[in-house]
């Protein structure tokens, strides 16, 4: 049994040396440690960018952890590997996360644990491999834990000095940190081992993954959006006249068409991948529209994941650019006071406004943002279990486009309808519980792949299909209707399968960050379309065009329109342009609901 720093009892000289021997030793392992665990995480050896001030930078975070545990067992020991096993954690679910959507973990992703709850579960819970090993590691750990805190002696009294000094190191280093005081600036934001100007995975390579992590704290905490008037101004005297809308210029003007927004979870255009162009097209529908004038590529903020920036770009017109290292904008931004667009048209023209997603409300702290930015209803997986069913592992996309029908039905108002997919979310390796497996098994596919490619891309392939067909099966009811309506529909960025692309590779070279996913807008009454222009374009583009059409007249969303129109794709490629630093001052301002007052 351990005895060292036995409660109420004398410590020979021996026991004393060990005691303070340890005292060093084991937060020093554990800083080894977790430097080993970072550097395996990203795939790089073990000596890439080590160094004293790197090992203790990432080290301190955890160390922090592992004090406050020391504080509340009083055993060294217990706390050393209970921490280490908390790194580890962390360690590989930021080394899953890397291998699917080729993103570490960051910060934000710290709020998928507030805002857990069964749904958020099943979500993560899908990734997890082999659930026997899972399961067989998590028994076997805590076991060991209880062991050691059963046999290891208590290293001071339960009412001591020595755990009130340490209390109160723990609560000073903790309160800094929240607050971004120092030394945590000093030693996290300059120059030198930490690198703090580089961004993910860069800053990952060069500090560790712990240590970005506090940088990007830190930099959060100091952050303020900055409004550069004089930048606005410039852009604003450089404006083009407002582009047209097309043929009849606003053919829907003045007769509040309904407005539908469809989301498609991970959807693209497989043609843009190698090998693909002979096997039967899986979106003949949408590529139907697009290539008669209807819609063109978008250039997303997200890959693999990060639904919420497109969304957020969607919703408010405004460019997740703007704002960096704001993580998920419906937790990081108060967008009370934001026009957005459901708010817009709730409050000045009249509209109903409707938002669907077959998962919980609560993932991305959708439920609490939704109503300030203008939903008055919100229709979540629970509204699904009573008519809907899965496809795969989630609510299949014609449940979705059954109640959003319905929601159109039942509307006397005009609807602005936002729909959120589920169905063609990952993982991508289980052909487990499709609906139609006949439609699954008839899906071409190139020759000579390997097992896991040709698993995942079948699977996306059968879902993409089935958004397509709703895309159609939507469109068609619209037409029937005869009233008159806008239809955007669009992806939201590409599935994260590492092994497709690695494998296959896509047509133009570039890598899968770069690819865009397809959009359409289709304006019509009844069967008469009038196409918009075909091209590639920001999310935060489309809602301009949604407003003229709807007959919303916004000085913001006039200026992004015209802008957009103007810059082209510079607002990515020439960041420090006129026009580009005038898009995001427009932005900032139009967060606070500031735009018209900075105009000059």
């Amino acid at each position: 049994m351990v005895t060292i720093g036995t409660a109420g009892s004398r410590s020979a000289p021996l026991a004393t040396f060990l005691r303070c021997f340890l005292s060093v030793l084991l937060p020093l392992l554990f800083a080894l440690g977790a430097w080993q665990l970072d550097r395996a995480s990203i795939g790089v050896a073990a000596d890439a960018y080590r160094s004293p001030a790197t090992i203790a930078a990432n080290a301190l975070p955890g160390l922090l952890a592992l004090l406050a545990v020391f504080i509340a067992t009083r055993r060294l020991l217990f706390s050393f590997l209970a921490g280490l096993a908390l790194q580890a954690v962390l360690y590989r679910v930021s080394e899953i996360k890397l291998a699917t959507i080729e993103s570490p973990l960051v910060l934000e992703d710290a709020y998928f644990l507030t805002g857990m709850d069964r749904g958020g579960i099943a979500l993560f819970w899908a990734y997890v491999e082999s659930p026997a090993r899972f399961w067989t590691m998590l028994v076997a750990g805590l076991l060991v834990l209880a062991l050691v805190a059963w046999r290891e002696k208590p290293w001071f009294r339960h009412l001591g000095p020595a755990r009130f000094v340490l209390l109160a190191l723990l609560v000073a280093g903790s309160a800094s940190l929240v607050s971004a005081r120092w030394p945590w600036p000093a030693l996290y934001l300059q120059e030198g081992p930490q690198r703090a100007r580089f961004t993910e995975m860069p800053a990952i390579l060069h500090s560790g993954l712990m240590a970005h992590l506090v940088q990007t704290h830190l930099k959060r905490v100091m952050r303020s959006f900055e409004v550069d008037t004089a930048a606005l101004h410039k852009a604003f005297a450089q404006l083009p006249a407002a582009p047209s809308a097309g043929p009849g210029d606003r053919p829907l003007a003045g007769q509040r068409p309904d407005i539908v927004v469809i989301l498609s979870e991970s959807f693209f255009d497989p043609r843009i991948v190698k090998r693909m162009d002979a096997p039967a097209d899986s979106i003949p529908n949408v590529r139907t529209w697009i290539e008669a004038g209807h819609g063109g590529s978008m250039s997303v903020p997200a890959y693999g994941g990060g639904t919420i920036k497109t969304e957020f770009e969607i919703l408010t017109g405004m460019p997740y650019r703007a704002f960096p290292d704001i993580g998920f904008p419906y937790a990081g931004l108060d967008l009370r006071p934001t026009p957005s667009l459901p708010k817009l048209l709730a409050r000045d023209a009249g509209y109903r406004t409707v938002a669907i997603h077959g998962h919980q409300g609560s993932f991305y702290n959708r439920a609490n943002a939704y109503k300030p930015i203008g939903f008055q209803k919100f229709i979540t997986s629970r509204d699904f279990r009573g008519s809907g069913f899965k496809d795969g592992n989630w609510y299949s996309d014609e449940s979705m486009t059954d109640l959003l029908i319905g929601e159109l039905e039942s509307s006397e108002d005009p609807l602005f309808a936002f729909a959120i997919s589920m169905e063609n979310h990952g993982p991508y390796k289980d052909p487990l519980k499709l609906r139609h497996m006949d439609a699954w098994q008839r899906i071409e596919m190139p020759e000579g792949l390997s097992q896991q490619t040709h698993a995942e891309l079948r699977n996306v392939l059968y879902h993409l299909g089935n958004a397509d067909a709703q895309f159609a099966r939507l469109l068609d009811f619209l037409q029937r209707r005869n009233r008159p309506f806008l239809l955007l529909f669009f992806g939201d960025h590409l599935p994260g399968l590492s092994s497709s692309w690695t494998e296959l590779g896509f047509v133009d070279g570039k890598p899968p960050r770069s690819q865009q996913p397809p959009w359409v807008l289709i304006r019509g009454r009844g069967d008469a379309t009038w196409p918009a222009e075909r091209g590639v374009v920001f999310p935060w583009q489309l809602p301009a065009e949604l407003a003229y059409e709807a007959g919303i007249e916004h000085a913001y969303f006039d200026f992004s329109r015209r802008a957009g129109a103007a810059m082209g794709m510079d607002y990515a490629r020439k960041p420090d342009s006129v026009m580009a630093k005038g898009m995001t001052a427009a932005a900032r301002a139009n967060l606070k609901d500031g735009f018209e007052a900075q105009l000059p």
